[in-house]
């Protein structure tokens, strides 16, 4: 069974509202999932900390009277089941999971992304990529040779990145980027910031923000996806 795991971002305390820990359950591109529930919510064992499932503390995904500490959290969505280490610092916070879209777990490695400039950049300065997961909450960093211009990554999860491109002589570079894990060739024109894509990846725009991701792009990626989940699913089958 695959589980969608991905880290957890504490948003804050609620002022003025009785002390509850509320969940957020979200795709990897902020899309919002249907009938979740907390399936298991335990406590980390560790010193003078037993371990302890505080689900029935929850009613669908907002819980009451959960103590401060390490949890491992199960939550189940008609979409999937998700998965998450949370930290809970305060009585009154929002933790959101967001769901791995990773067709394939087992590629992380063994693919890679490559960005290339247009041309080399300049030698006196060190130049550097960034991608940081809006809702999954990923962390890649490459850095671009000073002899090609090209930065590497390992495939990263799919998802909706703010992705900077910066150098120590002052460059700075920031787009929004929606990607899917065939992503393999970007480019990039340092001049004027544009970046250049595969059929995988995609810049975002205020449309495809305002809508939920229901551009032609985004459901293409969705109907190839669905068409890869059939034949991994036939190949299974087979054996």
């Amino acid at each position: 069974m695959k589980l969608a795991a991905s880290a957890v971002l504490l948003v804050g305390a609620l002022a003025g509202e009785e002390p509850t820990f509320k969940i957020l359950a979200t795709g990897s591109f902020g899309e919002p999932l249907n009938s979740c529930r907390v399936e298991s919510f335990r406590s980390i064992p560790g010193p003078n900390v037993e371990s302890r499932d505080y689900a029935d503390h929850f009613v669908s995904l907002t819980g009451r009277g959960v103590p401060a500490g390490n949890y491992d959290a199960f939550v189940r969505c008609k979409e999937g089941r998700l998965y998450s280490a949370v930290a809970v610092r305060s009585t009154s916070a929002i933790a959101v999971i967001s769901r791995n879209e990773r067709a394939i777990l087992g590629e992380r490695g063994m693919q890679t992304l490559v960005v290339r400039m247009e041309s080399p950049p300049a030698a006196d300065a060190h130049w550097w990529a960034r991608l940081v997961g809006l809702y999954n909450q990923e962390n890649y960093v490459a850095e671009f040779s000073p002899a090609t211009g090209v930065a590497t990554f390992d495939a990263p999860d799919p998802g909706t990145y703010l992705v900077t491109v910066l150098s120590t002589g002052g460059y700075e570079c920031v787009a929004e980027v929606d990607l899917f894990e065939g992503t393999r060739q970007w480019g990039l024109r340092r001049s004027n910031c544009t970046f250049t894509f595969d059929r995988y990846a995609h810049l975002v725009s205020a449309a495809d923000s305002a809508d939920h991701r229901n551009g032609a792009w985004f459901k293409r990626m969705q109907r190839d996806r669905e068409k890869l989940f059939d034949e991994l699913d036939a190949a299974s089958r087979k054996k």
